[in-house]
């Protein structure tokens, strides 16, 4: 995959999130279906969340054996990537958060203070989009996943520039194989 070329379109989808919740009068989204997170920030991890604030910033939490990777593909500044783990380890840093994953979004969403919460829980399985409804009762719900999937929809000029030079890109690879292939071949002739 032609990683840094997808990296040049991740940065306007989460300013696109991030505007929107500004015009909705939303103080903060929690973005927790894979597809979305991978949508607004290229994070392609399983047990993930976004917690987006109208200010700009967001928190990616991802599992502890992904904060790494996660670090390392984070392509957006103002999104800060920590790691939830429920297991008793001698571990203490500032990233960490020792709760379980709906008790670590919980705690992330408790430290911003918002009145309303965008959340496209519609998007996850019934059970974890009920307990999150649970966790988050002090708050304002309002379910975004049709506003989210509606942003999708709208393509940005960098997402089709960058999506056309992503073909053009798989397109040089597949021709730089073919040719190398060929060389062999003739090669193997001789």
């Amino acid at each position: 995959m032609i990683y840094w070329l997808r990296a040049m379109s991740i940065k306007p989808k989460f300013h696109k999130l991030v505007n929107t919740l500004d015009k909705e009068n939303i103080d903060a989204a929690l973005v927790v279906s894979e597809e979305n997170i991978r949508y607004f920030t290229g994070a392609d991890m399983a047990g993930s969340a976004l917690i987006a604030s109208r200010e700009g910033w967001g928190v990616l939490l991802v599992p502890l054996l992904e904060y790494t990777r996660a670090v390392s593909e984070n392509k957006i500044r103002d999104v800060e990537v920590k790691a939830y783990y429920r297991y008793e380890l001698p571990l203490d840093e500032p990233y960490l958060i020792k709760k379980k994953y709906l008790d670590a979004i919980a705690s992330v969403i408790e430290s911003i203070k918002p009145k309303r919460i965008a959340c496209d829980y519609n998007m996850v399985v019934k059970s974890i989009g009920d307990e999150l409804i649970k966790k988050l009762g002090g708050y304002e719900i309002v379910e975004f996943s049709e506003k989210i999937t509606a942003m999708r929809m709208i393509k940005e000029v960098e997402e089709v520039m960058t999506k056309h030079l992503e073909d053009i890109a798989m397109k040089q690879q597949e021709m730089m194989k073919q040719m190398e292939q060929q060389e062999e071949e003739e090669e193997e002739e001789e």
